[in-house]
């Protein structure tokens, strides 16, 4: 079954918020948006606008859009739909990077707004960035979307190896060897210090040293771990619960796996069905 939202232009939140419902909507599963607008209004180009951002950050999302509109709003709709062929919807290009001489736009990406450098049939793939929070799509201007790129940032050196603050698909982090910390909202990789990059790292690394109870050397794939739940046992990616009365600490690999291999071999229990 199909699951579906439905937004409407002019009588529902601004872009950001319905932007924000877009996403939150995708990364439940919703595979749909329902929109309509019936009634003549006074402001039909900035309606036919608020539609047309909508229409593109869904599709970006994956989302399909089945809209149904008053009749002599609709022509407009659909000149400005068939356009995507020259142009995408919610895309505008800002300029022309000076150091590669490509092209700078900003545009609905798949987790909210993004400036890319380049285009997809440049023979180098396309750079992406993030807009920082406080940041708009209509807004941004081509200096700004190019300080967006300043990333990565070489903060120091810890321990023998670089700090780096950087920016991904699931936002900015600060990296150390094969360590990745996310920032917390509200901090601006442009601006963390040093010292707050290397305060984000230990405290993952005690995080990780509470969470793990026992690792093994000669399977690095099983660890015993705290759990929200307990005490269990994790082996790629599946996790076995432990026996009642079994000290964690006290188990070795051996009587891990076996614990693994009796949990494997017990049959699943198959769900009643309700009448």
């Amino acid at each position: 079954m199909k699951l579906g939202i439905s937004l409407y232009p002019g009588l529902d939140a601004d872009r950001a918020k319905s932007l924000l419902l877009l996403q939150k909507a995708a990364a439940l599963g919703y595979s749909r948006v329902f929109s309509s607008l019936h009634i003549p209004e006074s402001n039909a180009a900035s309606l036919r606008e608020d539609a047309l951002y909508l229409f593109a950050c869904a599709e970006s999302l994956g989302l399909d859009v089945i809209a149904d509109f008053y009749k002599d709003f609709s022509p407009l709709i659909e000149h400005s739909m068939n356009e995507k062929q020259e142009h995408k919807v919610g895309e505008r290009v800002l300029g022309t990077d000076p150091k590669s001489g490509r092209q700078v736009s900003v545009k609905i990406g798949r987790f909210g707004p993004v400036v890319q450098i380049g285009v997809a049939s440049d023979d180098e793939k396309p750079r992406f960035a993030q807009l920082h929070k406080g940041q708009s799509l209509d807004t941004l201007t081509l200096a700004e979307a190019l300080e967006l790129f300043a990333l990565p940032r070489t903060l120091g050196e810890y321990e023998g190896s670089a700090v780096v603050v950087n920016t991904g698909r699931f936002g900015p982090y600060v990296q150390l060897g094969k360590m990745y910390v996310s920032l917390p909202a509200g901090i601006d990789p442009m601006t963390l210090t040093f010292e707050e990059g290397i305060s984000l790292i230990e405290k993952k690394r005690q995080y990780e040293q509470q969470r793990q109870i026992k690792t093994f050397a000669e399977n690095p794939d099983v660890e015993i771990l705290n759990g929200p739940y307990g005490p269990y046992i994790s082996m790629s990616g599946k996790n076995y619960k432990i026996p009642s009365g079994v000290e964690p600490a006290s188990l070795d690999l051996a009587a891990c796996m076996e614990i693994i291999t009796k949990a494997s071999e017990k049959p699943s229990t198959p769900r009643r069905r309700k009448k």
